[in-house]
């Protein structure tokens, strides 16, 4: 039995932070987070496979239109990251299995991440979450808005 290909822990943080990072570079009404998606997938492709012809061909699943909540978004990296790695070892996935499924979960992500991160996270502020209350946030509330409080100069 040949040894199983697997990514390591660097390749995917790298992979990670790539999206973290690049999800919304290079966006265009024709491609939206594509070539951020390409960009994640880099290093994993470029640890698994070792011919060239094998990486472009990989590579080339990746080109298609994504586009969803960015920060959900990372589920759909690592997901395909898994399928990827499967694919490398010889498993039966081809691009429209990887594409289907990409295609399948980027719009319920992008509505749970639009309402839940978007819609409520990133709005309320620490302070008016009531899950934080009296857990130190007063203090720095306060001290946050004495400067405002008080006109900084005076008009008499």
């Amino acid at each position: 039995m040949a040894d199983l290909k697997k990514t390591t822990d660097a390749t995917r943080n790298k992979s990670y932070w790539r999206w973290a990072y690049g999800n919304l570079t290079c966006f265009s009404q024709e491609h939206m987070q594509t070539f951020g998606y390409l960009a994640a997938m880099l290093p994993i492709v470029d640890e698994l496979y070792d011919d060239d012809a094998e990486k472009v061909e990989a590579l080339s699943t990746y080109s298609t239109f994504f586009n969803t909540e960015p920060q959900l978004g990372s589920l759909v990296v690592g997901l395909t990251v898994g399928l990827e790695e499967a694919r490398a070892n010889g498993d039966d996935i081809d691009d429209e299995t990887i594409n289907g499924i990409r295609a399948g979960l980027m719009g319920p992500l992008a509505g749970l991440g639009d309402s839940i991160i978007v819609g409520t996270l990133i709005p309320n502020p620490p302070r008016h979450r009531p899950w934080t209350l009296n857990r130190g946030f007063a203090p720095r509330r306060h001290l946050l808005h004495r400067g405002m409080e008080r006109p900084s100069c005076s008009l008499a």
